[in-house]
C-alpha cells in the first residue's frame, strides 16, 4: 500500500499548478499569510476528498470494496488522461487505493496523511523557506516561478498522461 500512496503523493507534488500559485502568492503583499491560507485550503480539501473515498467503503466486504476501488482507479486514470481537475483526481486515486488494501482506520488515516505530506511538499516548502531564509530563497523562487510559468503545460501534460495510463492499467489488472 505504502509504495502506491507515496508514488501518488510524488505525482501530486510534481503537478505544477499549486507550487506556481504559491510562488506567485509569495511575491504579493502579505504573501506568506496568503500562501499559508492557500496551502491549508488545498490540504483540507484534498484530505476531505481522500477521506471520503476511504470512508465510503468502510463496512463493506473486502471483495466489494476492492472491486469498487478498482473501478474508481480505472475511472480516475481515464479522467486524468482528459486533464480534468488533476490534483483532486490524485486524492481520489489515493483514497481508492487505500480502500483496496483493506486497512484499519488508523492505517487509513496515516496513509492519507503520508499522501498529503508528500503531495503538498512542493507547496509548503517554498512558504517555509520564505519564512526561515527569505533573503536566500528569493532568487530561487524567482527562477522556479519563471521555469514553471514557461513549462507548466508540458510538465502537467506528461505527468497526467503517465499517471493516467498507470492508473488505468492498475485498475484493469485488478478487475481482470
Amino acid at each position: 500500500m505504502w509504495g502506491v500512496v507515496i508514488g501518488l503523493g510524488v505525482a501530486l507534488a510534481l503537478t505544477p499548478i499549486c507550487p506556481l500559485a504559491v510562488i506567485v502568492l509569495l511575491s504579493v503583499e502579505r504573501g506568506i499569510r496568503k500562501a499559508w491560507a492557500f496551502f491549508l485550503g488545498e490540504f483540507i480539501v484534498m484530505f476531505a476528498i481522500s477521506a471520503a473515498a476511504v470512508f465510503l467503503q468502510f463496512g463493506t466486504s473486502e471483495e466489494s470494496a476492492s472491486r469498487a476501488a478498482s473501478f474508481v482507479t480505472l475511472a480516475v486514470g481515464v479522467v486524468l488522461l482528459g486533464f480534468f481537475l488533476p490534483t483532486y483526481m490524485f486524492a481520489i486515486a489515493a483514497g481508492a487505493h487505500i480502500v483496496g488494501t483493506h486497512p484499519g482506520t488508523a492505517t487509513a488515516i496515516a496513509a492519507m496523511l503520508v499522501f498529503l505530506l508528500v503531495g503538498t511538499s512542493t507547496v509548503y516548502t517554498p512558504i517555509v523557506l520564505t519564512q526561515v531564509v527569505p533573503e536566500r530563497s528569493g532568487p530561487a523562487r524567482a527562477r522556479m516561478r519563471d521555469w514553471l510559468a514557461g513549462n507548466w503545460h508540458e510538465v502537467g501534460a506528461v505527468l497526467l498522461v503517465v499517471v493516467g495510463v498507470l492508473l488505468i492499467v492498475k485498475g484493469a489488472v485488478a478487475l481482470a
